[in-house]
């Protein structure tokens, strides 16, 4: 009998860590192949991070399978890899590799939520691309460390990130990454509420697009648009990009991109008060998002149908969808996703008589927010509570909060929402007879709104001269 050479229990386990990274490799994009196989790749996973001689083969195996965990939203799982990889990096003087690594776990930190440890790395990231004389990567982090600040809600601060990612583009010819940073910038100043500054951007990244022949850039610089559009009250029209984006996309083969002008397309019906046929866009996207394992879309699509079915009052699918995507975040150790789905819990519990019980959720939101140093959701969360006690007839507490929004929405110069604010704060003010404060407040949206060209804009100022009419009554008569 011939017996077979016997092999050691070590190299068996180096065999079927071999055996996974090779097979990475082959399976790029079958995101199913990874998760039928996860259960062996996190035992390979376990013996390689316990071995002290095998450097290349260790990075090797975190960046194979970085992409599949990005993919899969495994956030967790790309800063813990990748914060082990660092080291074995800086012990072969990889200072590329180190860079790289860098920017894998800011990224990853990033969708967790994790902001500030998230810019250490990125920050780390672009000193090693700079030390290298690498522009390219340099550009790159900065316009990931703008990434970091827009999320943040520090939109100034993340527009000069961006503009420096433009320059180095510029400098260097790159037109997708000029492209990239248009889009971006546009973004930035959409959410400061110039949205007409937003489009002139985006008109000039869709003329990049176009003559680079990226039709999925395209795609998503006209479903940006789109949202543009939206901001300034022009509904329509928004709709008319997203449903360009839409056939691109699908042309193209683009199953996120097709979720994503979906979502934005439940967004338009939602505004244009079509519940309906919201709920049925939102309901192709989260189809397409479990369909392509693309979990923060998921998360993202539950948050949605959660808000058109509060719309409808139908308050217990409301709550269904939403603790579906609350337990979808805390799968992902997605904090920010957490936070905001909890105070869309808040809201729906308060818009059922629950006043009480939105209040602790709203306060739980605004820990998270505060903990990741988010502030326009730390304003966002406070507005909430002041309009639950606004609900319960404690107007002075709810005035309190609405100053504190207020204050945050200045310092962080989003107009739009300092807008929205100054006139929940003037609605305050009016229901406590104190008049001209509540002018004062309320005039500035309407400044705002006509300025940006908002469809609101005369409906609110009607309800601003009402107001002025109660200031001129109540106002002391001269002797």
């Amino acid at each position: 009998m011939i017996m077979g050479r016997v092999i050691s229990l070590d190299q068996a386990c180096e065999r079927h860590a071999r055996h996974y990274l090779a097979a990475a490799k082959s399976h790029r994009d079958d995101w199913q192949w990874f998760d039928c196989e996860l259960a062996q790749i996190e035992e390979a996973w376990q013996w390689l991070r316990a071995q002290k001689a095998q450097e290349t083969f260790f990075l090797d195996f975190v960046f194979a399978f970085e992409p599949f965990q990005s993919r899969r939203g495994q956030w967790r799982e790309v800063a813990a890899w990748g914060e082990l990889a660092i080291p074995v990096a800086q012990a072969l003087a990889a200072k590329q590799l180190e860079a790289e690594l860098c920017n894998n776990v800011g990224l990853a930190c990033t969708n967790l939520g994790q902001f500030d440890k998230a810019l250490t790395f990125l920050q780390r990231a672009a000193a090693l691309h700079h030390d290298a004389d690498n522009q390219r990567g340099e550009s790159n982090a900065a316009s990931n460390i703008g990434t970091i600040y827009h999320r943040r809600g520090e939109a100034r601060r993340a527009i000069e990130y961006y503009e420096r990612h433009l320059a180095i583009s510029r400098q260097l010819q790159d037109l997708h990454g000029e492209e990239t940073a248009l889009s971006n910038l546009a973004l930035a100043h959409a959410d400061l509420g110039d949205a007409q500054r937003a489009l002139a951007l985006y008109e000039q990244s869709l003329a990049l697009c176009q003559a680079l022949q990226d039709r999925q850039e395209e795609a998503m610089t006209r479903n940006n648009m789109g949202l543009a559009y939206a901001h300034l009250g022009e509904v329509q029209r928004a709709m008319e990009f997203h449903e360009q984006a839409l056939v691109i996309f699908r042309a193209t083969g683009d199953r996120r991109g097709e979720a994503n002008a979906l979502g934005n397309l439940g967004l338009i019906s939602y505004r244009l008060g079509d519940l309906r046929r919201a709920v049925e866009s939102y309901e192709q996207q989260l189809l397409i998002v479990r369909e392509i394992g693309h979990r923060h879309g998921e998360s993202n699509a539950l948050g949605n149908l959660g808000l058109a079915y509060a719309e409808l009052g139908e308050l217990e699918h409301a709550i269904a969808y939403n603790e579906m995507r609350l337990q979808v975040a805390e799968e992902l150790g997605d904090t920010r996703g957490r936070g905001i789905t909890l105070n869309n819990l808040g809201n729906i519990y308060r818009q059922r008589g629950e006043v009480q019980r939105a209040i602790e959720m709203f306060e739980q939101a605004l820990l998270i927010h505060r903990r990741n140093n988010d502030r326009r959701r730390e304003g966002i969360s406070l507005g909430n509570l002041g309009q639950a006690y606004f609900t319960m007839n404690d107007r002075a507490r709810a005035i309190d909060y609405y100053q504190q929004v207020l204050a945050i929405m200045h310092e962080i110069k989003d107009r739009r929402l300092e807008s929205l604010v100054s006139w929940q704060l003037g609605e305050a003010y009016d229901a406590l007879g104190e008049f001209q404060r509540a002018v004062e407040l309320m005039q500035a949206t309407v400044d705002y709104e006509r300025a940006i060209g908002h469809q609101d804009a005369e409906k609110d100022a009607q309800r601003l001269e009402e107001v002025k009419h109660k200031a001129v009554v109540a106002a002391p008569k001269a002797l």
